[in-house]
């Protein structure tokens, strides 16, 4: 059954043309909202107050199928530096709408999975809110190549599907939301990102 398979998926696999690919790092920073995390009642109640600023880095990995798009790969850490930080991986694919030489403009989205959290105190210590989400990513994005990079800007937005959520307090016990409308909160947003490819990027066609 397994040499069948592998029959098979062969011509599958040589019939996809990887034009292009490149891994890199990328940076960027939320836009809107400015104050983020838009907290659910249970936190604001704890004393919780809003992060201003935030910085996100990342790396990101592409493949060209062809002249019709990308499969994308994203690892990025996030935050304020402080209080609250960020972990997330997603994997989508982004559409080529435009390609005029060298030039390349973009639009697709992923999903993935994520956590963050954010301490009440400065540092990283007392009580902190805990949450697992899956983020929904979506971006337009702007490329110019040479030969071996790819340099893009993409704006970006993303919505957390909510998962786990626990509110921890300096004693360690750690406590979910009582009701399902105290654990709702926006979770979301609007930002910019700026990436270096560096790979394959050069075709004479």
């Amino acid at each position: 059954m397994t040499p069948l398979l592998l029959l098979l998926a062969a011509p599958a696999a040589q019939a996809v043309d990887i034009r292009w690919w490149g891994i890199g790092p990328g940076v960027g920073t939320r836009v809107v909202p400015l104050a983020y995390p838009v907290y659910p009642k249970q936190a604001k109640d704890a004393g919780f107050g809003q992060v201003e600023g935030n910085v996100e880095f990342s790396v990101r990995a592409v493949a060209y199928a062809g002249k019709v798009g990308r499969v994308a790969l994203r690892g990025g850490l996030g935050g304020n530096l402080d209080t609250w930080g960020s972990q997330e991986f997603t994997v989508g694919w982004d559409q080529l709408l435009v390609r005029d030489g060298d030039v390349q403009l973009l639009f697709g989205g992923g999903i993935g999975v994520g956590h963050e959290r954010t301490y009440e105190a400065e540092g990283e210590a007392g009580a902190y809110w805990d949450v697992q989400y899956f983020p929904l990513r979506a971006a337009i994005a702007g490329l110019v190549r040479d030969r071996w990079r790819g340099y893009e800007l993409n704006v970006w937005g993303t919505w957390h599907i909510v998962g786990e959520q626990e509110l921890c307090g300096v004693d360690g016990e750690c406590t979910s939301p009582a009701t399902l409308s105290d654990g709702l909160g926006f979770y979301g947003g609007l930002g910019v990102e700026a990436t270096v490819f560096f790979g394959s990027f050069f075709s004479s066609k």
